[in-house]
């Protein structure tokens, strides 16, 4: 028997006797300091709190009104047990702990199972070498390094994936630091040559850069992929998009001016559902990190952008930020988190609801925790 329901039995036979015992002379008197009731019952294991709860006892209870609460406990729901969480840590594979980390997703040998790749620093004060590892997903929930690559490791950087030759295979675009002092800054974009080998694409040369953001975007929809890259590069920041012109080829998009950014974060999205990919574009613009921003780019076709009127969202640094139609309405809503200002002294996680027409207002009926 459940020892809730115990607790409640033991309680209406304990009353049972003291009953017993108030009936006999000279001894009522000594059950309690006031006649008919019995001393302050002592708290219950806190696995009680549910039901308690529902029917609260005062402090001094007459007999009668205490078995009444007995008898409620008893007649009560029964709690069910916590829900158990619907993750649990993988302990089939080990993974080496990273700061200044970046992840992605990507089935990179068409096997039908997803693989990743991971950057970034193995202890805080980046005493080592950073890495960069891609894991070969093995099936059965079991992963192993990708045998004979060699990438170069970064950290304070980003990944991507994306088939930029429509080959099917998907191929890598790394940036970040390789040392401790940012010295060595790469921009990488790396071939899927099939067969689990890749080579470094020299036929673009990018500029290096770390406190990056990366994203691949067919913007024009031209059948190709474009990317749009950020960081800090030797002589100042940079917001670059660059055109895939075919062939492997690829230049910068003409006639676009972006404000330079670091330590924020680009995402790719139409929200206004014309057809035509969209981007968000957060960060720092100067070196002391004044100003912060969270700008919306509205793609106006013939690769041409402009700022979203009237939108107005907070500015955030070291910032993260992701597209998602969460309630299903056919237009993608907003989750954005970061730092709003250079101190990190006030942080955000808001989720803003696309209400269609180039609007988006902040859900106030959820609250994350603010990172």
């Amino acid at each position: 028997m459940n020892h809730k329901r115990l607790a409640a039995i033991a309680i209406i036979v304990l009353l049972g006797l003291l009953g017993i015992l108030a009936a006999r002379p000279g001894l009522a008197a000594r059950s309690s300091d006031q006649p008919g009731r019995i001393p302050a019952m002592r708290a219950q294991p806190a696995d009680l709190a549910g039901r308690r709860a529902a029917h609260p006892a005062p402090p001094h209870l007459g007999l009668g009104a205490l078995e009444a609460w007995a008898r409620a406990l008893l007649r009560a729901p029964r709690a069910g047990p916590t829900p158990a969480s619907p993750f649990s840590l993988d302990t089939a594979i080990t993974l080496p702990g990273v700061v200044g980390s970046s992840v992605a997703w990507g089935d990179y040998d068409n096997d039908g199972r997803l693989d990743f790749l991971l950057t970034g620093c193995t202890d805080i004060a980046c005493s080592g070498p950073p890495i960069s590892r891609l894991y070969h997903n093995d099936g059965g929930g079991r992963f192993s390094p990708a045998p004979g690559l060699s990438l170069p490791g970064v950290f304070e950087g980003s990944v991507a994936w994306g088939d930029y030759d429509n080959d099917g295979r998907l191929d890598l675009l790394l940036t970040g630091c390789t040392d401790f002092n940012c010295r060595g800054r790469i921009s990488q974009l790396y071939h899927n040559d099939g067969g689990g080998t890749f080579s470094l694409d020299t036929a673009i040369s990018l500029p290096g850069v770390y406190g990056s953001s990366v994203a691949w975007g067919d913007y024009d929809n031209d059948g190709r992929l474009d990317f749009l890259f950020t960081g800090v590069t030797g002589s100042g920041y940079i917001s670059q998009l660059y055109h895939n012109d075919g062939g492997g080829t690829f230049s910068l998009a003409p006639g676009l001016s972006l404000p330079g950014e670091y330590w924020g974060s680009v995402a790719w999205g139409d929200y206004d559902n014309d057809g035509r990919l969209d981007f968000l574009l957060t960060g720092c613009y100067d070196s002391d990190c004044y100003g912060p921003f969270s700008q919306l780019y509205h793609n106006d076709g013939g690769g041409t952008f402009s700022l979203a009127p009237g939108l107005s969202l907070p500015g955030v640094v070291g910032s993260s930020m992701a597209w998602g139609d969460y309630d299903n309405d056919g237009r993608l809503d907003l989750l954005l988190t970061g730092c709003t200002d250079r101190f990190c002294g006030g942080c955000i996680s808001q989720l803003y609801h696309n209400d269609g027409g180039g609007t988006f207002s902040l859900d106030t009926a959820i609250s994350p925790p603010e990172v």
